[in-house]
């Protein structure tokens, strides 16, 4: 003789019963996904801009810990690099002070990271320009998350590419990636533009515009800038907000084939062509969000246990 279990309370308890076990399980998900993971941190606290335990030009540490990463010039020379108090502007304390006298940037690393589909991971930092006089050029400032393909600097760039302390791209293995540029001084057309990299700062294909002026870097005031890509299948979904605006948004499908790069290890800022402007950038942050997997597991869950409790009840 089988002996079927009895719940107390009946059809209408096994229902509840079930219904609330999903619950608990898709408590359980939820909580254990989706929650953003810093992969880089750096407030410049500790006053080293290169990590050579060594603070930049005599500056004292406000935080020691906030290590965060080594920040290198990615072309040689004609850049001047600092540690700074911008508690007058930008607020948060010590800064990175960036004079360049020609196109250049500066490029670190994070850890890296592949981006599944539905994943995403997103840049966000504060800039302040620092020139009483800012020029109006088009398409001036650039931020990007790169993959390094594994071929990181490790000093200051002594030439533009291919030698020991370049990022080597000269042989090949060009950092791949996503960006934004932005205008200063004054609105000329296309005040912010989405766009794949295929090397440092260079421009790829160029896949979102945006039109209004409250994009354009024309004063002292802090920026807060953030950048944010979303996997979805064969394509990559771009996000950007300066202050809060209304996102500049845009998708890069290639032709149906996988995204430029769905691995990312590399923060790259800095000026491409002439005029420039002298800054400081701080509060850099990268995390990676995971994709929270849909609910419809834990639905059938339910549905399935109350038709279990009909089956049995006809029974």
């Amino acid at each position: 003789m089988s002996v079927r279990p009895q719940i107390i309370g009946g059809p209408a308890r096994w229902a509840t019963l079930c219904l609330a076990a999903a619950g608990a399980v898709g408590g359980i998900a939820g909580a254990a996904q989706g929650a953003p993971v810093t992969l880089l941190s750096d407030g410049f606290g500790d006053a080293d801009r290169d990590n050579n335990g060594t603070t930049e030009s005599g500056m004292t540490a406000t935080d020691p810990a906030d290590v965060g990463t080594a920040w290198w010039r990615h072309q040689s020379g004609s850049l001047t690099l600092g540690i700074v108090d911008d508690s007058a502007g930008i607020g948060s304390g010590l800064a990175l002070q960036l004079t360049p006298t020609s196109s250049r940037g500066l490029t670190g690393t994070f850890t890296r990271t592949t981006l599944n589909d539905g994943d995403s991971i997103t840049l966000d930092f504060d800039l302040r320009i620092t020139s009483a006089t800012i020029a109006a050029a088009n398409d001036r400032f650039r931020i990007s998350l790169l993959d390094s393909k594994l071929t990181y600097l490790t000093a200051d760039a002594t030439s533009a590419t291919g030698t020991a302390t370049t990022d080597n791209d000269a042989n090949g293995a060009r950092d791949e990636g996503y960006g934004a540029r932005f205008d200063s001084g004054t609105a000329d057309g296309n005040t912010a533009q989405l766009y794949s990299t295929h090397s440092r700062l260079q421009l790829g294909d160029v896949f979102d515009s945006e039109t209004s002026a409250d994009y354009v870097l024309d004063d002292n005031t802090t920026r807060h800038f953030e950048l944010t890509l979303t996997r979805s299948g064969d394509s990559m979904n771009v996000s950007l907000t300066l202050d809060g605006l209304a996102a500049l948004t845009g998708t890069h499908a290639p032709g149906g084939a996988v995204p430029v790069t769905t691995t990312f290890d590399e923060v790259m800022f800095g000026h491409q062509g002439t005029p420039l402007f002298d800054y400081v950038v701080d509060n850099f942050q990268v995390t990676y969000t995971a994709a929270v997997p849909e609910p419809a597991g834990l639905g059938l869950l339910a549905i399935g246990g109350v038709g279990l409790m009909a089956r049995r009840r006809r029974a």
